[in-house]
């Protein structure tokens, strides 16, 4: 049994698939907030019943007892199969692993995209190939296993974007211990990742200074490059209207405002003339979204099509699991570690050696 509540007609359903806590109000307020033209099914795990539990262990409990992982993935694919449109799931924690395990069991094109928070049960189920685009967002840190490891894993397959947050499991569900009112509020910007969304890429120009500027002051932008916080417009502007010959800047629009800027050098001493090195950094309100892969890309494009460019180099702290990912989804491998390579935030750091050779 699943509760379905009747919105505006659109060719997508939306199907919100809960966790152990199954049906709540939180769920159904949610469902109703996200209508925007999807008809909303909510697949819970004790057929729609409302359940009052003192704790998330009892909670988890009576989940294995009245249903468990493996029967909630055919509940949910059961619920699927009988909708006659294609789907847009979003999910949290055993559902987002029942979900996620089910995601190549149907033919292309059923799943417009699957969003799934802390889907820890995932780390049992890593040989999964979905066959549509998965979004996975996980918390800081789990009890049981390493996040870093299992984001490494699932990520490398070409349609899983992973997103780790600052938060521990739970952070969206109101019931849960770990629940947080700053995790809650961005949840619109992240299931609207299933949205298509309008990314532009463009050269930048002199004027974008101030746009780049502000990417670039957020802290994990700073943290994640060697630029330092509190960034100069004045030095920004300097550097886009003055570069030379042998550097390319790119930005990434949404609906006209710029979320993202990737810079490449290509060298000029004769015996380099074929290599470039390139970094990027991208809005931290739109991370997880595709627009660094955009610009990736498009890099990609240009060096290789345009410029003769045929090894790209990059460097990535080791931390940056999701940033390594990104990277060897388009083609750059692991060449070597440097050892202390960069000062930040009080201590020397490491990073990565990466290349993509075409």
């Amino acid at each position: 049994m699943s509760l379905s509540i009747s919105l505006n007609p659109s060719t997508t359903a939306l199907v919100i698939i809960t966790d152990i806590f199954g049906l709540t109000d939180d769920i159904i307020d949610l469902a109703l907030t996200l209508k925007n033209g999807h008809c909303a099914t909510i697949v819970d795990p004790y057929q729609g019943v409302r359940q009052t539990f003192a704790n998330e262990a009892q909670a988890y409990q009576r989940f294995i007892e009245q249903c468990g992982h493996d029967a909630y993935v055919d509940k949910i694919f059961s619920v699927i199969d009988s909708l006659s449109t294609k789907v847009k799931i979003l999910s949290f924690s055993a559902g987002a692993s029942a979900a996620f395990r089910l995601t190549e069991r149907f033919s292309p094109g059923t799943i417009e995209h699957l969003i799934g928070f802390y889907p820890s049960q995932i780390r049992h189920h890593l040989g999964v190939n979905p066959n549509c685009p998965v979004t996975l967002i996980f918390p800081c840190e789990e009890d049981h296993f390493d996040v870093d490891k299992v984001i490494q894993s699932v990520s490398k397959s070409n349609a899983v974007q992973c997103i780790k947050t600052t938060w521990r499991h739970g952070f969206m569900n109101p019931q849960s211990d770990n629940y947080n009112d700053e995790a809650a509020s961005v949840l619109g910007n992240i299931i609207n990742k299933g949205i298509p969304m309008n990314i532009t890429i463009r050269h930048s120009e002199p004027q974008d200074y101030v746009a780049i500027k502000e990417i670039y002051q957020q802290p994990s932008c700073y943290a994640g490059t060697l630029q330092l916080p509190y960034p100069s417009e004045d030095k920004w502007q300097q550097r886009l209207s003055k570069s030379s010959d042998n550097v390319y800047s790119l930005v990434a629009e949404l609906d006209g405002k710029i979320v993202g800027q990737i810079g490449m050098e290509v060298f000029s001493s004769p015996r380099r003339k074929h290599v470039a090195n390139i970094g990027m950094a991208v809005s931290e309100n739109v991370q997880g979204q595709g627009v660094g892969s955009k610009l990736i890309a498009a890099m990609i494009d240009l060096a290789n099509n345009w410029l003769a460019v045929t090894r790209i180099e990059l460097e990535v702290y080791t931390d940056n699991t999701a940033g390594k990912a990104l990277y060897e989804k388009h083609g750059f491998v692991l060449e070597g570690t440097a050892k202390g390579y960069a000062f930040r935030d009080g201590q020397y750091v490491d990073t990565y050696l990466m290349a993509k050779v075409s």
